[in-house]
């Protein structure tokens, strides 16, 4: 296991232990015998990607695929949910036989399955449990009920040691969670989104200025612009709380782009070089709107940690690590302030490669372990049990956090100007 002290991030560390864990699987691929039981195979199918994974008992990455289902959805705007469910019921049978030959491994080589049963989008979940009710009857293997958020929060402990208690953000196209996790299926809720998750606000935002590729591409729009143009208000700054709400910022910033962007004097103007001008102009603004926003996003979800952390210190939880994954985790400006705020707080800030950070078997087969490590019981019935669209994570003590009272008044300003 790799350890970093406090003052370092696990940016480049991250990178070189998915190599070493790669040569690895290879290896253990060579050698079969060097396999540790239990074998746990990871089914994931929440939202738009269906995922397959296979670890061993020493969390070793057998055999994996993912295949995603972003550019059906790219003609609709949006994930359509009954698409969706058939696409997995498609992919999830090639998924999982590219992994079990990844792995040189058969489904009867499998001791449990891990299935992520919810939170997600109900036809998806449906696909996932049907699939994964036609393994059981081919083969009578035990079956592990995942939660997907918390799936995403023990992902990095696969790859380093992260060790209880630890604190994990988890920001997403769904979800926005702050949490302290005290160990396998025990966390407390510090914040949750109160609208929209900072992942679709992203996606939404892009749109309105017309980029294709949602949150990346307009992480990407930004670098070019100047994020002090528009000053645009940090959302929930009265409230003392570790919630997060992104919908008033989301309707600023497209109330912004309606009053700036008008298409119809750019249609008037005839000259070659006026309308050039009226481009770069146009390609500007649309970058300096975007990089605003970006800012003012990142620091609600600064803010919101920094009050974590004071909430932590206060209440005399030992937090040695900082999780932070999900989608949104991919953002690299995120990280970056995330990174400057974690060495302040003498904190180490464990962030996944940005291939694990999205949704993927490998987090649900992981967690499947954890919970066989820790003697959780399977799921009694997989042909009765219910999928669970919205499944809450972990204890809620967010009234413990507002009656703490902690102010920010500008404590990580500094990180921002």
């Amino acid at each position: 296991m790799l350890r970093v002290s406090p003052n370092k991030t696990m940016f480049a560390c991250y990178r070189a232990i998915a190599t070493a864990t790669k040569s690895c699987c290879v290896r253990v691929q060579r050698r079969m015998s060097n396999v540790v039981k239990p074998i746990v195979l990871g089914i994931e199918s929440t939202f738009d990607d269906s995922g397959i994974a296979i670890v061993d008992g020493n969390g070793q990455l057998l055999g994996q695929h993912k295949i995603s289902q972003q550019n059906e959805h790219v003609e609709t705007g949006g994930t359509v949910p009954l698409l969706a469910r058939e696409l997995h019921e498609r992919n999830l049978p090639i998924a999982l036989d590219f992994a079990l030959k990844d792995a040189q491994l058969t489904l009867q080589d499998v001791d449990t399955i891990a299935l992520a049963l919810g939170p997600g989008l109900a036809p998806c979940l449906h696909a996932g449990r049907s699939f994964t009710q036609s393994l059981v009857h081919q083969h009578n293997v035990p079956v592990m009920a995942v939660h997907h958020m918390e799936a995403h929060a023990l992902m990095p402990r696969m790859l380093t040691d992260v060790p209880f208690p630890f604190m994990v953000l988890l920001a997403s196209g769904g979800h926005c969670l702050l949490h302290i996790v005290d160990g396998v299926g025990k966390s407390r809720k510090l914040g949750h989104h109160l609208d929209t998750s900072p992942g679709n606000c992203f996606e939404k935002v892009a749109r309105k200025l017309g980029l294709q590729g949602g949150g990346a591409a307009l992480e990407s729009l930004a670098q070019k612009g100047d994020e002090t143009r528009f000053n645009f208000t940090v959302p929930l700054t009265r409230l003392r709380s570790c919630d997060f709400s992104f919908t008033g910022l989301r309707s600023l910033v497209e109330s912004t782009i309606d009053q700036h962007l008008d298409p119809q004097p750019q249609q008037q103007l005839k000259e070659a070089p006026i309308v050039e001008l009226a481009n770069a102009e146009t390609a500007q603004l649309k970058a300096d709107i975007a990089a605003s926003f970006q800012r003012t996003a990142v620091r609600h979800l600064v803010d919101r940690c920094y009050r974590a952390f004071e909430f932590a210190r206060q209440t005399n939880v030992p937090l040695s690590s900082f999780v932070v994954s999900g989608g949104v985790a991919c953002n690299q400006y995120l990280r970056q302030k995330l990174a400057h705020l974690c060495d302040e707080q003498q904190i180490q800030l464990v962030i996944p490669p940005m291939e694990h950070c999205t949704d993927n078997g490998i987090m649900i087969a992981w967690a499947g372990l954890e919970m066989v490590r820790q003697g959780m019981p399977p799921i009694q019935d997989i042909d009765t049990v219910r999928f669970i669209p919205q499944w809450p994570l972990g204890i809620d003590i967010r009234d413990q956090v507002e009656a703490c009272d902690i102010a920010i008044a500008g404590a990580t300003r500094h990180l921002f100007y």
